[in-house]
């Protein structure tokens, strides 16, 4: 994997991708439980895992590990198939605009 950089944006600092991270919650929920989602859980700056046991438990459907994994699978299969949309609908934000020394050097860097 060299020359991959990869970021997680819980905050919403570092890109905005118009909604499809939602959509494709949304997508997973309908597609897993037949249902729409009804209450969308808050999702900015909150982990994937908090994301889903709100809406799960939001929208009648009992928390378990079973429904939690059916919940990311579906969205991380589903924002596979949003990912083509990217390009048009997503946007780099001013976040950290450029790399520390030590970053440049091999090893992680504090933002």
């Amino acid at each position: 994997m060299d020359g991959v950089l990869v970021l997680w944006d819980v905050d919403h600092t570092l890109v905005d991708v118009d909604g499809l991270g939602r959509e494709a919650y949304d997508l997973a929920f309908l597609r897993r439980f037949g249902v729409p989602v009804r209450h969308q859980p808050p999702m900015a700056g909150r982990t994937d895992r908090a994301i889903a046991i709100d809406m799960l438990r939001f929208n009648g459907v009992e928390v378990t590990a079973r429904h939690l994994e059916d919940l990311r699978e579906g969205a991380e299969a589903a924002l596979d198939e949003l990912a083509h949309l990217l390009p048009e609908r997503g946007r780099a934000l001013p976040g950290r605009p450029r790399r520390s020394r030590r970053s440049r050097r091999g090893r992680s860097s504090r933002c």
